[in-house]
């Protein structure tokens, strides 16, 4: 009788393993193209960053524009800020699975593709004005041996800025100080990841690397802020789950889009603790950092959950398995779900989150519990041990 379920789990784990349809990255457009540019003196016209805006009467150079760092191919005046397009051809957009722009600047940008704001750092203003300063110092790093930081999009993101035939990528940049700045960098590439052998760009700089990773697998990224994460107490970390459904693929460049929030997070476990891949029991918090029961990935609402990084198990799949086959006999278990897991931006593999089964007063009980589904109907389960760590 237990054929069926055991075949649907065992398909459904080995469907979500991960691959990518991207054969390989090109890029678009270079930091030391040709651009057309504008120094900062004065507001441009306000359809500046449209495809169809007449740049003709704009000065033309090659990237890095600025001055100050020995890294610009095109040296200009100190200025408060600076306007750049640069316009290329996209042969068949059917073919791009991902995008990346990777920024090097000094001291803030936004970027646009085709008037549609896609990227920016360091600077406020819906758009910033002309003379709207950075929020704070940034240095460049590529001429320090660094790299661009890189802001990744997935394919719906690429089909609502990009468009087959021309296009452009327009940015501004602005100074900490206005022209008082003593440097101001301007380092802009845009890459595409190519689904099929096709050669329409150009090849990746030396340094690029290809990005991430992508899978079907929900994907959990937490962001500690620079704390350690203790097995003595919770600390308050940063939450985000991207998402695009199930059969979708995810990247883990991409922001979180199914939830985002703040969570407690601690170390799980005892023996457990010496492994290398560790396990943690994490809390939903509010704004105010207060518990609060949520849903996310069909899970019904709830505050406390484990993520479980099965180490002695390396099939991944004891617990889940035997969870399952106690729901389809009708028992309580812990709902369960694969996922993958970034904590600091550091890849920690797939980890199984689950709910978690809690205590009363640190006594071990025996308690015939109600689930609660996802629509809200109470659904009586079957006797378990209320025991937790």
């Amino acid at each position: 009788m237990f054929k069926k379920p055991l075949l649907i789990l065992i398909g459904f784990f080995f469907s979500v393993s991960l691959f990518s349809q991207i054969n390989h990255w090109e890029t678009a457009v270079y930091a030391d193209g040709l651009w057309r540019y504008l120094p900062g003196f004065t507001a441009p016209a306000s359809d500046w960053k449209d495809l169809n805006f007449n740049e003709t009467t704009w000065a033309i150079g090659n990237g890095g524009i600025g001055y100050g760092d020995d890294d610009d191919n095109t040296e200009i005046a100190a200025v408060p800020s600076l306007f750049m397009r640069r316009k290329f051809d996209v042969t068949d957009i059917s073919k791009i699975e991902a995008a990346i722009f990777h920024a090097d600047y000094d001291d803030a940008f936004v970027a646009y593709l085709n008037g549609v704001e896609i990227a920016r750092a360091n600077v406020e203003g819906n758009p910033p004005a002309w003379d709207t300063d950075a929020i704070d110092w940034r240095e460049a790093q590529m001429y320090e041996g660094g790299l661009p930081e890189a802001y990744f999009f997935d394919k719906a993101q690429v089909n609502q800025f990009l468009t087959n035939g021309e296009n452009v990528l327009a940015i501004q940049v602005h100074n900490k100080e206005g022209a008082s700045s003593s440097d101001m960098s301007a380092i802009f590439f845009l890459s595409f990841g190519i689904n099929d052998d096709s050669n329409d760009y150009g090849p990746t700089p030396n340094w690029f690397v290809e990005p991430g990773f992508t899978t079907h697998l929900p994907i959990l990224k937490i962001n500690t802020n620079g704390q350690d994460i203790i097995d003595t107490a919770d600390i308050i970390a940063d939450f985000g789950i991207i998402w695009n459904g199930d059969g979708n693929l995810n990247n883990s460049l991409s922001e979180p889009n199914h939830y985002e929030g703040q969570i407690g997070i601690e170390l799980r476990g005892s023996s457990s603790l010496w492994f290398p891949k560790n396990n943690f029991s994490i809390e939903m918090k509010d704004e105010l950092g207060e518990d609060m029961d949520t849903s996310f990935l069909d899970f019904p609402r709830e505050e406390d959950w484990i993520l479980h990084g099965p180490f002695s198990d390396k099939t991944l799949m004891r617990n889940v398995l035997t969870m399952h086959l106690a729901r389809s006999m009708g028992q309580y278990a812990n709902r369960t779900r694969f996922v993958e897991l970034v904590i600091n931006e550091d890849y920690r593999g797939i980890y199984v989150i689950m709910e978690k089964i809690k205590r009363d007063n640190d006594r071990v009980d025996i308690a015939k519990l109600k689930e609660t589904d996802i629509d809200g109907t109470e659904v009586t389960g079957g006797y378990i041990f209320k025991i937790d760590r």
